[in-house]
């Protein structure tokens, strides 16, 4: 086998190898979570053929029969089906949103003020970068507001959503800039209470 083809295959293996790593590095969330099935199943389809591709890459480069005219056959349709599954793999992982952030929501409410608007979010929810935050929208001037809450999101299995479904109450406390956060039975955790201020945008549990 000429040097040229041992450096083709090569690269090809490489190639594969570097389309396979992309699509697992998306497909995780820059691995912070497992694969959802749509992943998993993409895997399964252009994935593992690739894998089974750089195989045969691999006993080509170490044949020691001479090459003959069906070999050379096999092989020109070997590299077009790696380019052709790397290529599907390469699109699909570049169109996906994996890597996006992901926030979960419950439905909008009004403190008791009518002040602001509110909700809790749940970013990257089963993942391990998950975080919550309380959201905050002036009814005035419509500034949102983003302050992180301390909610620990690791063992939360099951999430209630639901229009009729309310994860928190935010409750004024005679203070503009000051609130409390009390999160309900409907998030499906043991509550917690924070202090919320809302000038500077932080948050402090409240031990009871």
């Amino acid at each position: 086998m000429s040097t040229l083809i041992i450096v083709l295959f090569s690269f090809m293996i490489l190639l594969n190898a570097a389309v396979l790593f992309w699509f697992t590095y998306n497909a995780t969330a820059y691995f912070q979570r497992g694969m959802d099935i749509i992943g998993t199943s993409i895997l399964g389809m252009a994935g593992v053929p690739l894998i089974l591709i750089s195989i045969l890459f691999i006993m080509f480069i170490f044949r020691r029969r001479k090459r003959k005219g069906r070999i050379k056959y096999i092989e020109v349709v070997v590299v077009f089906l790696s380019i052709m599954f790397s290529g599907c793999l390469l699109i699909i992982t570049n169109d996906s949103q994996w890597a996006e952030t992901r926030v979960t929501s419950d439905a909008v409410r009004i403190t008791t003020d009518n002040r602001y608007e509110y909700r809790l979010d749940l970013v990257n929810m089963f993942q391990r970068n998950a975080y919550a935050r309380l959201y905050l929208k002036n009814t005035a001037d419509e500034e949102e507001i983003y302050i992180p809450v301390d909610i620990e999101l690791s063992d939360i299995v099951v999430i209630s959503m639901g229009d009729e479904i309310q994860w928190s109450v935010l409750e004024s406390t005679g203070n503009p800039s000051q609130y409390i956060l009390s999160t309900t039975d409907d998030f499906l955790v043991p509550e917690k209470r924070f202090d919320i201020n809302v000038e500077s945008k932080t948050s402090i549990e409240i031990n009871n």
